[in-house]
């Protein structure tokens, strides 16, 4: 798209200002700043204002191109306007000049220079913090929440933690926890606030996105998922430009990251809620236990696993960093007994997004895909399987004969 305009004064950025794309500010009386609305749903590659006549130049240019793993946004006109990204919108897609010539946009010198906004990205809700809560530093290891009641007090809602293991609390333990689980917080990730149930969306379960026939089971859970359109979406989900959904955040309120979780399609507890059934089986049964996430086994690798004699995955282990896997191999090789008891397990592999692994990444490939997920996803599946950081999504390792045949893990 080009857009000429005849300016009667000289043109300038000043610095006081702000240039947006894929969105316009507009007064709201109750913030002192703009907001922006008007948002924009496709894709922007090299975007440039330039001036012309006899002394004309190029004010802003900005290659899409560069930093693509970040959310910095660079002008090489030498203005140094540089910018940034806000809400994660997805990036190294097809640019005008892509011509199929190279399907890794690591290795490409051209065609990845296109940005896909959406007007329902969501990085962080930016939420207004009403309170805290300080935690003993002694606190044992688990699944926690706060419970909120509304004004009324007709209805409650829990804010669901999780709290993992620390040295202040295994002094304090007289147990000391030789059992460790795993709970699946990627996997949590990848279906936060998912709207399958939706029967208005293309990306409904409806249209066989869960791979079955799937009847659905009204309930508040669902209820409030479909209600609250403001909270993001999920791995799951379309965009409102029946694009795909690459990442998913933390940084919002996940209404199926609940231990009362019902599922809508299943009728019963799913992720969270199931591992809270094992945290009951542990409780009871008097066994000492520690909980992990996978995001301490991204961070932290075998070494989040060292102090357990036995660890043991959660219900629905379905995605795993690469670090994730290696922490698990390691583990297992020097010595650990390692318990799968898991269903669809390790089915693909993701991306953690940014230094604290609050944005998770993943990018569909065709052989990953069901018939539904090849309609709904239409807009990621277009020969890409490198994420935002170059690596390669898929089984580039055969997992499943490591996971279900050696290294004393059980299926």
């Amino acid at each position: 798209m080009h857009y000429e305009a005849s300016l009667p004064n000289d043109f300038s950025i000043s610095p006081d200002c702000a240039l947006l794309f894929a969105g316009t500010f507009a007064e709201t009386v109750t913030t002192q700043s703009p907001r922006v609305t008007h948002f924009f749903n496709g894709r922007i590659d090299s975007p440039s204002i330039t001036t012309v006549g006899p002394e004309g130049g190029v004010i802003v240019h900005y290659d899409f191109a560069r930093n693509i793993s970040e959310d910095s946004i660079i002008d090489t006109s030498g203005g140094g306007h540089h910018g940034r990204l806000i809400n994660a919108p997805t990036r190294g897609v097809r640019g005008y000049n892509w011509d199929a010539s190279e399907i890794d946009w690591t290795k490409a010198k051209y065609g990845y220079g296109a940005i896909h906004f959406h007007e329902d990205d969501l990085d962080d809700a930016k939420w207004e913090t009403d309170f805290t809560v300080t935690l003993p530093s002694d606190i044992r290891s688990g699944i926690y929440a706060v419970e909120v009641q509304s004004t009324n007090g007709k209805t409650s809602d829990m804010i669901t933690f999780i709290v993992r293991p620390t040295a202040t609390a295994s002094l304090h333990d007289p147990g000391k926890p030789k059992v460790g689980l795993v709970l699946s917080t990627f996997t949590y990730l990848a279906y936060a606030n998912d709207k399958l149930s939706d029967p208005e969306r293309p990306s409904s379960s409806a249209t066989g996105a869960a791979l079955c026939e799937v009847t659905l089971y009204p309930s508040e859970d669902m209820s409030r998922q479909l209600r609250r359109r403001d909270i993001g979406l999920s791995t799951y989900d379309t965009h409102n430009d029946l694009s795909g959904t690459v990442f998913s955040t933390a940084k919002r309120p996940i209404t199926n990251f609940r231990p009362g979780f019902i599922s809508y399609g299943l009728a019963r507890p799913r992720h969270i809620s199931t591992e809270s059934m094992m945290i009951g089986y542990l409780e009871r049964e008097n066994i000492p236990y520690g909980t992990i996430t996978d995001h301490n086994l991204h961070k932290y690798g075998a070494s989040a696993l060292a102090p357990y004699n036995t660890v043991i995955t959660g219900g629905h282990p379905e995605y795993l960093s690469f670090e994730i896997y290696d922490a698990y191999e390691n583990y297992a090789k020097q010595g650990g007994n390692l318990m799968y008891l898991g269903g669809k397990g390790r089915s693909g592999f993701l991306s953690g997004e940014h230094q604290l692994v609050s944005v998770l990444g993943m990018e569909r490939l065709p052989k990953q895909c069901g018939q539904a997920d090849r309609q709904c996803h239409q807009g990621v599946l277009e020969k890409r399987s490198i994420t935002v950081h170059g690596h390669v999504l898929g089984d580039p390792r055969e997992a499943d004969a490591y996971f279900y045949h050696v290294h004393g893990l059980y299926h």
